[in-house]
């Protein structure tokens, strides 16, 4: 896959050329093959990259410029069977005799996760030192992590002195930044209209997302000069309830709950928007299992476990529209509180966007309980026995009077194994769930039915 964030050590210029590498000015020979080597790649009557590669491979000792291109090729696969894990090695050679260039590429490689496991701290800390040797393109790096606080504690107003310099020695993307930057009012007072000139200049030298952001109709603050702190205002009298604060036991948690997600800013202090969020939990043992809601119509199942009076979510996959790969909910933390008679849970949510291979903005949810999951036959059902399970699986209900329900049964990653239509139930019976006849080890889920009304059971296969 190209990566064109790399591309642009391939514009071939005298400077560079000429450039002294690690205190060693690059001798005449060198500069005529890496000349020649360009002009292999970038001529389109000679090009021909795999001459070109080895012509850089033969200088790559003496000039660091020529291992970082090495690095490019490989990643692109441009002469050179495409491999990420030997271009960041080239990269990271070339970075180690000096390269600015390389120093960028590292970066970014350990900033996206290509060639080498993701790693901020260190992507901030190759940003800084391409800055340092003079890349242009390290400062939209270096400021862009003070922006979103990868690697380093985020800080709008250092982010905006970086890009300041990166738009003063002609950086697009500091531009584009400081734009936001200007546009948001985020570590410095905002001023749309300046904000706008940014972008017409980050456009003019074809960056995308100005480009993009130009095309709207309206390029004005919004929402995001709101503040978290009437949320956190609203939260001030809200008293975690004592049987909740040390508690063991689960069934506090069960029930519907709505109200908003908030997405904030990199900070955490502004609101940029919001979604409609609804859980509906059901508890067994420790593990909390059910639904999670987005806007009425985004639904995902969810599975959490107690620790420490808290209930945590993980590794759980959000839908979203227009065909977006999935967030996902790296964790997310809940807690109990109560107001008068209300009771709210409330909590912070880490979502990774898979697409753009980093975090996404944080959100924070403040949900009113609505009401009890409850069945008819909830009281009268007594259990799914035996549990953990060896031989045939069972439900055995008691009802005192006439019930219709379904019996359905899903693997813990969700996939329906079994169902049992709505039938019509009464009295003292048992219902023996075929699915479960000789399964694969493992944990399953057991859910009654009625109407709107849902009630769910864990069940353990032991061997």
């Amino acid at each position: 896959m190209k990566r064109i964030y790399f591309i642009f050590c391939l514009l071939l210029s005298t400077q560079m050329i000429k450039a002294q590498t690690a205190g060693d000015t690059i001798s005449p020979d060198v500069c005529k093959k890496l000349e020649e080597a360009y002009v292999y790649m970038k001529n389109d009557s000679l090009q021909n990259y795999g001459k070109a590669f080895k012509m850089l491979a033969s200088i790559a000792k003496e000039c660091p410029d020529a291992r970082n291109t090495m690095g490019v090729m490989r990643m692109n696969g441009w002469g050179v069977k495409q491999n990420d894990t030997l271009a960041f090695r080239h990269f990271r050679l070339a970075a180690a005799r000096g390269s600015a260039k390389a120093y960028y590429n590292v970066a970014m490689c350990y900033k996206d996760g290509v060639g080498v496991e993701q790693n901020f701290k260190r992507a901030y800390t190759s940003f800084y030192q391409a800055v340092k040797k003079g890349n242009v393109r390290g400062y939209y790096g270096l400021g862009y992590m003070y922006y979103k606080g990868f690697g380093v504690k985020q800080s709008y107003t250092k982010a905006v002195s970086i890009f300041r310099k990166g738009v003063k020695k002609g950086s697009p993307a500091c531009a584009y930044f400081l734009g936001l930057c200007y546009l948001d009012g985020s570590g410095v007072e905002a001023n749309p209209e300046y904000a706008k000139k940014l972008f017409k200049y980050a456009a003019d030298k074809k960056h995308p997302y100005a480009e993009a952001i130009l095309t709207k109709e309206e390029t004005t603050a919004g929402l995001r000069s709101a503040k978290t702190s009437w949320i956190k205002g609203s939260l001030a009298d809200v008293t975690p309830v004592k049987d909740y604060k040390k508690t063991k036991n689960l069934k506090p948690f069960e029930g519907v709950w709505k109200g908003t997600s908030y997405i904030l800013d990199w900070s955490g202090k502004n609101i940029l928007g919001g979604y409609s969020l609804e859980l509906r939990l059901i508890c067994n043992e420790n593990r909390v299992f059910g639904e999670w809601i987005q806007n009425d119509t985004l639904r995902s199942e969810i599975e959490g476990e107690l620790r420490d009076s808290v209930v945590i979510f993980y590794e759980t996959k959000l839908p979203r529209l227009s065909g977006k790969k999935p967030l996902v909910m790296q964790e997310a933390t809940f807690k109990l509180n109560k107001d008068g008679g209300t009771d709210y849970l409330s909590g912070n949510i880490s979502l990774y966007s898979q697409e753009k291979r980093e975090p996404y903005r944080p959100q924070t949810i403040l949900l009113e309980r609505q009401s009890e999951i409850s069945l008819p036959v909830r009281e009268t059902l007594f259990e799914v026995f035996p549990n953990p399970f060896s031989s045939d699986v069972r439900l055995k209900y008691q009802l005192d009077n006439d019930k219709v329900f379904s019996v359905t049964v899903y693997t813990s990653s969700g996939q329906m194994l079994w169902q049992l239509p709505e039938q019509s139930y009464s009295g003292t019976g048992e219902i023996y769930i075929k699915a479960l006849q000789q399964n694969i080890p493992g944990s399953y889920i057991l859910k009654v039915t009625q109407g709107k009304q849902e009630l769910y059971h864990t069940i353990l296969i032991k061997k």
